[in-house]
């Protein structure tokens, strides 16, 4: 069974910029980790685009044996569901990771914070069952520092990759 860990925010908001600070974090201890663009191109790193803001990835890594994999693009449904139903296939993961062994798989997804008609926490709501996901809603600060202002999101969506069962609950940001 996958976990589905879910970074919610207005557009803008720093959903990339979070999953990329726990991508961060992440990789300092992951014993197998690797990037890729949307369309599954692989990265040697995170890319920036010419104002600096980070551009969407997909990575996966392995913690201990638990297979992470972060998505960082959830604006459009049609495409994160596009990139979840890959990765649902077993062929094209294995083609992606080679024989690693793992235990468990988490997902980390972004989302606009609307549940409306089309929109990706829509989709993600309706194909996840709520006791598989935990939502983490982020807000904009551009008076800190990213790790300032992400910081304890992003150290709660680690813990939460860390353990065992999902809480139904949702992190509240201070």
């Amino acid at each position: 069974m996958r976990k589905y860990l879910i970074i919610r925010g207005v557009m803008n908001s720093g959903k990339t910029t979070t999953a990329g600070l726990v991508f961060e974090k992440l990789a300092e201890e992951a014993s197998f980790k690797k990037l890729f663009t949307l369309g599954f191109e692989e990265l040697n790193a995170l890319a920036y685009n010419d104002d600096g803001s980070l551009r969407d990835f997909i990575a996966i890594l392995l913690l201990d044996e638990i297979l992470v994999i972060i998505i960082s693009a959830g604006d459009i449904a049609e495409d994160l569901a596009r990139i979840l139903d890959k990765l649902d296939d077993p062929l094209f993961l294995k083609h992606l990771i080679g024989e690693i062994q793992y235990t468990s798989i988490v997902l980390v997804c972004c989302a606009r914070k609307y549940d409306r008609e089309g929109s990706a926490y829509r989709m993600l709501s309706e194909r996840i069952e709520s006791s598989n996901r935990k939502e983490f809603p982020i807000t904009k600060n551009d008076s800190v520092d990213k790790w300032t202002n992400k910081g304890a999101v992003v150290e709660a969506i680690i813990n939460a990759i860390k353990t065992p069962h999902p809480a139904d609950e949702v992190f509240e940001q201070s």
